[in-house]
């Protein structure tokens, strides 16, 4: 579980991360990107045939699930989800666990944890008692987790109040216990199957948050390998292949767009 702070900026820390952790599934917020940035330009190799977003802007917020290419992985209705939250289903050797990833802005509303149940609420009448884990930045620090009672004197106390009655009422529990964020536990991990969860740390980030790494007793479906499509390079039409490639230079240089509208242009071209 990571807090990106524009995933944008911090590709090479990103790659870093999962290069040294190899983890199968990624939960991360604050992706800070629009629809027209690439899967493929973000996420690490391995990592980006198994993405779902939920973007909000290029200056903050989103969330995503990444999951290892080699698992098996479907989609969750997502439409009537109206908070920042999104869902995925990861087919296992037993039956399939579905995880959500969820922010709340600092500032948000109470409406945002009521948006959060309803959610909740259709993904569990639908799951047919599949596990659920959910995972993110909540940003309530004022909980006593060993206790699960709000801390009295601070603010925000409904807020922290409704996320504690929405976790009794799911059965779930709250396995992240240490500060991800100077000294409070802001980024949480919730699941209503926690026997699945053998241990839980915190790594450095890559932003100001620290990052949550967990071990499960899940076992995913593998992909099987579909086969490849090997195109003949000595039958390529290389004249026909050099004068389209010419014309849409030329297109892209002529035409009267700013620079990144020339860029996406680019990118959708090839």
């Amino acid at each position: 579980m990571i807090n990106c702070q524009s995933i944008r900026n911090k590709r090479s820390e990103l790659n870093e991360s999962v290069e040294y952790i190899k983890p199968d599934v990624i939960i991360g917020c604050e992706l800070w990107l629009v629809n027209e940035h690439r899967t493929a330009e973000i996420f690490p190799n391995g990592y980006n045939k198994n993405v779902f977003r939920k973007d909000r802007n290029k200056n903050g917020g989103g969330v995503f699930i990444a999951v290892h290419d080699k698992f098996t992985t479907s989609a969750v209705d997502n439409s009537e989800n109206d908070c920042e939250l999104q869902w995925t289903e990861i087919q296992t050797k037993t039956k399939s666990v579905i995880i959500g990833s969820y922010y709340r802005p600092p500032n948000a509303s109470i409406d945002a944890l009521h948006n959060l149940k309803t959610s909740v609420l259709n993904v569990s009448e639908n799951s047919k008692d599949k596990p659920i884990i959910l995972a993110g930045d909540f940003n309530l620090p004022h909980i006593d987790w060993n206790n699960n009672t709000v801390k009295s004197g601070k603010p925000q106390v409904k807020h922290h109040q409704e996320l504690l009655e929405f976790i009794e009422e799911f059965g779930m529990e709250q396995l992240q216990l240490k500060p991800s964020r100077e000294n409070n536990i802001l980024d949480l991990f919730l699941t209503n199957h926690p026997s699945l969860v053998k241990s839980c740390n915190t790594l450095p980030g890559i932003s100001d948050h620290n990052m949550i790494v967990l071990d499960t007793d899940l076992k995913p479906q593998y992909n099987k390998p579909k086969s490849r499509e090997i195109y003949v390079y000595k039958k390529a039409k290389w004249e026909e292949i050099k004068a389209d490639i010419i014309k849409f230079g030329a297109d892209i240089i002529n035409s009267n767009t700013s620079v990144e509208d020339k860029w996406t242009n680019l990118k959708n071209g090839i």
